[in-house]
């Protein structure tokens, strides 16, 4: 079957802004052109623009971008499955992979060069907790053998750390790069307030840190002290309770 280049992606942040993440990028490209069968993990904190990399890196790519959600098991795998199908181009019958090892098998079958994101992988693993040992048996036994570029994403931090990257999560020693997204450089805070002089900057910088979700909210046609009024301080801004997200 045919494999189609779909930007298969829901609920994504939509930052208008990609600035800085070219090492990022390069070490995505580097695995995709290995010629291998790859598993890649990408982590880092909440808003810090992962999924925004994953969009660019997977644009001119054949790829499956699936965003997990708190769901059961069964709805994930609904949803997964439907996803499947659309890059294929098989139309939607109502079939759905019984679990997620025939999901992976199914995978392992895809022609071609395909990259597929497993988004929020965390929320997966919430939903099974037996995900990281299915995924495991399936790298060892079909995946590995395949041409996919599997990329693991997740938020969780600690979660991450512990459950796909620690020395007794069923998962180690079988990825073959990673990555830990950390927030942007103060020199990349002039793309999102270009009107703001250096001052200005290292306040943001100093209010906001480098995180990309951050940064768009604030207008630099106000100061700072003005935004931080708007954005953060008032009880109905987008920011205000952030924190205890």
């Amino acid at each position: 079957m045919l494999l189609t280049s779909k930007l298969l992606v829901s609920n994504v942040e939509d930052y208008t802004m990609f600035v800085n993440r070219e090492d990022e990028l390069a070490a995505l490209e580097s695995h995709y052109r290995s010629g291998k069968a790859e598993l890649f993990i990408l982590y880092g904190r909440r808003r810090v623009g992962k999924t925004e990399l994953l969009r660019v890196f997977c644009q001119d790519k054949p790829h499956i971008f699936f965003i997990a959600t708190m769901a059961s098991r069964e709805a994930q795998l609904a949803r997964f499955t439907g996803q499947v199908l659309d890059f294929q181009g098989i139309p939607a019958t109502g079939l759905v992979f019984p679990s997620w090892d025939d999901a992976f098998e199914h995978l392992a079958r895809l022609p071609g060069r395909p990259v597929v994101v497993l988004d929020e992988f965390t929320y997966l693993v919430s939903g099974d907790p037996s995900l990281p040992s299915i995924l495991q048996k399936a790298w060892d036994t079909t995946l590995r053998h395949s041409q996919i570029l599997l990329i693991l994403c997740g938020s969780y931090v600690g979660m991450m750390e512990r459950e796909v990257m620690g020395y007794h999560a069923p998962l180690y020693g079988r990825r073959t790069g990673s990555w830990r997204l950390l927030p942007l450089p103060l020199s990349a805070v002039p793309h999102f307030v270009p009107a703001y002089n250096p001052v200005q900057v290292i306040e943001t910088w100093a209010v906001l840190g480098g995180i990309p979700y951050y940064l768009e909210i604030f207008d630099d046609r106000l100061s700072v002290l003005e935004n931080a009024r708007r954005q953060i301080l008032h009880p109905r801004s987008l920011l205000y309770d952030e924190p205890r997200l």
